[in-house]
């Protein structure tokens, strides 16, 4: 009696299973993934399970997927096709990227950051195992993983802060390198390198003692020790400034080389984040006469698009500057909305805090307050100098 009893219970379980699949077959087969399917059930009966068609064919269902937003789905379709592209073309497969690429989308819909992070890794040995280290090919996965890198050295992986900096500066060198090899010094693709190298040395600039700490296979690896060569915190913060520094010139000098596409603004653009990075490191009277100089540069070069940057005060580092327009960004639940007004030296004064979510978040209202009470800004220019601005107001997302 009782294994009976048992037995309608599981056969009530499978006949809702099995409800439930049908209804969504039946959704799906009114949605674009049914063709693929269909012929995806096709091509496995008359080639066989690892037949080449069929990696193609998973990799357009996980994209159908994807536009459904159905993540998961899409990732299934993936691992798939790049299974069966491993077993045709070898684990050393260049075409593996594609779809690696596309599986991230995903992960990244779902916030797998640690997925995220293996594929990247994977990529990086993959791309390794194809090219040599002065390929020019290599540059467009050698610049994807470092502002990976970049991305999450804070984000995800905090324990982790200085060795992915590390290794981000390390590929944006690299890059810096193989373009030099390739294409010369004074190249304008160079500037992605270095504004990459920029980036870097301002993070690294901005960590603690704590953050500068980590053990690598048992060997103590402190700011001070054989690591950093005994350097105190004062000059290592001035190594950084004068790395970032370094690489600013070098893009300022890059654009005044006069080479085919480079524009007045472009000129502009440098010479202003080469002012934000002397005002970021209290370099004040140089800044403003290197804004100064960008903005009769702006006159001269008819490229008056570039007065926007003095509209208004700007936090630094200006993300514009370095990764474009930063507009369609997605905003983050967590922030703190403040209202502050901005000296004409770039300091924020009388900070108000008008909101929060959580609204009882204590911490974070004093991170965001110790934060802004350190931040630089690039003032507001009125008749040629820095001006006050009040009543400036910024949210501040995950501080």
């Amino acid at each position: 009696m009782q294994i009976a009893t048992g037995c309608g219970y599981f056969g009530q379980c499978l006949c809702a299973l099995l409800l439930s699949i049908n209804a969504v077959q039946a959704e799906l087969d009114t949605q674009p993934v049914r063709p693929y399917l269909l012929e995806i059930d096709r091509v496995q009966q008359e080639e066989g399970t690892y037949s080449p068609q069929l990696g193609q064919l998973l990799t357009q269902l996980g994209v159908a997927y994807q536009q459904q937003e159905q993540h998961q789905l899409a990732l299934d379709s993936f691992a798939r096709a790049l299974q069966i592209t491993k077993i045709n073309e070898g684990i050393y497969a260049l075409n593996q990227l594609a779809i690696m690429d596309k599986m991230q989308s995903s992960m990244m819909a779902q916030h797998r950051w640690k997925d995220m992070d293996d594929q990247h890794q994977r990529a990086y040995w993959l791309v390794n195992r194809n090219f040599r280290p002065d390929d020019p090919r290599l540059l467009p996965y050698l610049f994807n993983y470092a502002n990976w890198l970049l991305f999450v050295h804070n984000h995800v992986f905090q324990n982790e802060t200085y060795v992915r900096l590390l290794q981000s500066e390390a590929l944006f060198k690299q890059t810096h390198d193989i373009i030099m090899a390739n294409y010369g010094d004074n190249d304008p693709r160079m500037v992605q390198s270095l504004k990459g190298l920029v980036m870097t040395s301002f993070f690294k600039s901005q960590l603690g003692p704590a953050q500068l700490e980590f053990d690598v296979d048992g060997v103590d690896m402190t700011r001070q020790g054989s690591f950093y060569m005994g350097l105190p915190a004062v000059d290592y913060r001035t190594e950084n400034y004068r790395e970032g520094k370094q690489a600013l010139e070098k893009m300022v000098a890059i654009y005044d080389g006069q080479h085919e596409g480079v524009t007045g603004q472009d000129k502009v653009l440098a010479r202003v984040g080469l002012a934000d990075w002397y005002l970021m490191f209290g370099k004040s009277t140089t800044a403003f006469d290197t804004y100064r100089e960008a903005r009769d540069i702006a006159r001269q070069e008819n490229a008056p698009a570039a007065f926007t940057l003095f509209d208004s005060p700007t936090l630094l580092p200006d993300s514009r500057l370095y990764l474009g327009d930063s507009s369609g960004e997605k905003e983050t639940e967590r922030f703190v909305l403040a209202r502050f007004d901005v000296n004409a030296h770039g300091k924020a004064n009388n900070i108000e805090l008008l909101d929060s979510n959580p609204q009882d978040a204590t911490a974070m209202r004093s991170r965001a307050l110790r934060f802004l009470r350190s931040a630089s800004f690039r003032p507001r220019f009125s008749e040629e100098e820095p001006t006050e601005t009040q009543g400036v107001k910024l949210k501040i997302s995950n501080p």
